[in-house]
């Protein structure tokens, strides 16, 4: 008969190995979450740090705008190439490997595709062929490609409205009736209309009748049909012009780098995908970087800190009784809808269009 002690050592012989077994296992599991979680805040602080840096900011008055529409005489603008500088330095700094050229190269190849969404465009930073100033031949690496912006082209023809494969499929041939209008997106309802240097002003707000004959050639009939279908194409144009350079950058990435690994464009969920295109900011692809068993496949997303500046808009009344002048928060206030026409325009804070004579409104109260 088998003693207890016999029994015990048999059983502590199976089970010891699968212990070992296992506890390594987690050990490594552990090691590689530790491993991943250092990247990920390495990845995050980079673009926080690039965030931050990019904006520049010019004048000294409260206001702040993005120096588009010449509201304000405190500009903001992008600078892409400090986004794109401070993004790389601050990751090689805080992989402790600043000035090690070789490691350096060997980070940036794990970046597919740096995007930095402005205003009215996005700048890309990714790998591409380009003519070495140098050597005067053309060379493989990564290079910050020319602003692409939120361009948008349809037609008008008599009172109809024509966009879509209508457009597209006329092709080179369009017909001597319709009118092409090409306009660029912006972050908020700001416009700019290409190619008109007969109009007084190349930009402004929808909704701003005073200028925006244009984007409907005078065919007033057709106003709110088109101011409407620009107001839901902007998101999707620039969702659209954002995902197209960055698949495409990731391509190309594909092609032209020497790394045994297949880039893919990642799977953002919708409501992550519409935070990042709707603000300005930059996103970054690291995908490939060997974490334990597998690869890192991440989406790092920084917004700027640019938030639109307020606007209050002015209204008078038919009657001209100045104690009925009223600034609102927004032109869908029914006082401000039913206010004398044309309007007074807006004023960036309250206290311009307090001392200018308006009272604040009773009905969307600002």
């Amino acid at each position: 008969h088998m003693k207890t002690t016999d029994f015990a050592m048999i059983f502590i012989a199976i089970l010891l190995p699968i212990v070992i077994v296992v506890y390594v296992d987690i050990s490594f599991l552990l090691k590689a979450e530790e491993e991943r979680l250092y990247y990920i805040n390495v990845i995050n602080s980079a673009i926080e740090d690039a965030t931050y840096a990019m904006k520049t900011v010019e004048g000294e008055e409260q206001d702040v705008d993005y120096g588009y529409s010449g509201l304000s005489e405190k500009k903001i603008a992008i600078n892409a190439k400090v986004a794109v500088d401070t993004f790389f330095e601050s990751l090689y700094n805080n992989f402790d490997i600043k000035g090690d050229k070789i490691n350096e190269s060997y980070i940036k190849e794990y970046v597919p595709a740096l995007a930095i969404v402005d205003y009215d465009g996005i700048y890309m930073y990714s790998i591409n062929t380009y003519k070495n100033i140098v050597t005067n031949r053309e060379s493989i690496g990564h290079v910050l490609k020319p602003k692409r912006y939120f361009s948008y082209t349809y037609g008008i023809e008599n009172n109809n409205l024509i966009t879509g494969e209508e457009l597209i499929n006329m092709g080179n041939n369009p017909r001597s009736t319709i009118k092409i209008i090409t306009v660029q997106f912006t972050m908020d309802d700001y416009i700019v209309v290409v190619g008109e240097p007969d109009i007084q002003m190349r930009g402004f707000y929808i909704e701003d009748n005073r200028n925006n004959t244009i984007l409907y050639n005078n065919r007033t009939s057709i106003r709110e049909e088109v101011l409407q279908h620009l107001k839901i194409k902007r998101l999707q144009v620039i969702s659209d012009i954002v995902s197209q350079e960055m698949s495409f950058a990731v391509n190309n990435h594909n092609f032209y780098s020497d790394l045994k690994y297949e880039f893919v464009f990642p799977t953002i969920a919708m409501s992550d995908w519409e935070q990042m295109i709707g603000k300005v900011g930059i996103i970054a692809f690291i995908q490939g970087i060997k974490v334990g068993n597998v690869k890192l496949n991440y989406v790092a997303h920084g917004i700027s800190g640019l938030k639109l500046t307020d606007r209050y808009y002015v209204s008078k009344p038919f009657d001209e009784r100045p104690e009925l002048n009223y600034y609102h928060t927004t032109k869908d206030c029914p006082t401000y809808k039913s206010a004398r026409h044309p309007l007074s325009g807006y004023y960036m804070n309250k206290m311009d269009a307090a001392t200018t004579g308006y009272y604040p409104c009773p009905v969307c109260k600002p």
